[in-house]
């Protein structure tokens, strides 16, 4: 009976460090699985905060402190492309904008160029009628002096058709110019 008893009682021992080891192992692996999901939510919480501002349109987040080898790694990896591609869409639209920008001052400094030509086109028009004019008043007076004087008549009549041929050439040249100036515009306008 007391053999009986000492192997109760070391079954009794056995039992209660099986069921000791069973709760400390039990224990360990709780603190081992709240460790892991903290990380893991730890993790996810990063990502989601990256996901967020990249979204919100600020491209210097960290996605390589988010790096991982499993699937969360792979929404990292995305980020990452997303990332890319966020900053490639900034960069084109900068380069477009300055492109923009530089054909509109083009086309400013073309037509400015276009508007002083045609001025100095005016000008010179203006400067031709006033001396047409003032050959026209020779003419004129040379007609008046020479009433009674058939040469001085015709003399005086291939002075004026020399002029108007004169002003003719010219009238053709400066609308010629105009031509050409108003094509120039409407090139300016379409490009």
């Amino acid at each position: 009976s007391r053999e009986v008893t000492t192997a109760v009682q070391g079954a009794q021992d056995d039992a209660r460090l099986f069921i000791w080891t069973a709760i400390l192992l039990g224990a360990g692996l709780l603190g081992l699985s709240i460790a892991a999901s903290l990380a893991l939510r730890r993790s996810v919480l990063d990502i989601a905060q990256a996901t967020g501002k990249l979204a919100g349109g600020t491209l210097d987040v960290d996605l390589e402190a988010q790096e991982r080898q499993d699937e969360l790694g792979q929404v990292v990896a995305s980020l990452h492309v997303f990332r890319d591609n966020a900053l490639r869409m900034r960069q084109l639209d900068v380069t477009q904008r300055q492109q923009r920008e530089r054909a509109e001052q083009e086309r400013r400094t073309l037509l400015s160029d276009l508007a002083s030509s045609l001025r100095t086109e005016a000008d010179g028009m203006a400067d031709l009628a006033t001396r047409a004019a003032s050959q026209s008043d020779r003419v004129r007076s040379a007609a008046t002096n020479a009433a009674g004087n058939v040469e001085a008549v015709s003399v005086a009549s291939e002075e004026l058709s020399s002029s108007i041929s004169e002003i003719g050439r010219n009238a053709d040249y400066s609308s010629q110019l105009v031509r050409d100036a108003v094509q120039r515009t409407r090139q300016a306008n379409e490009n």
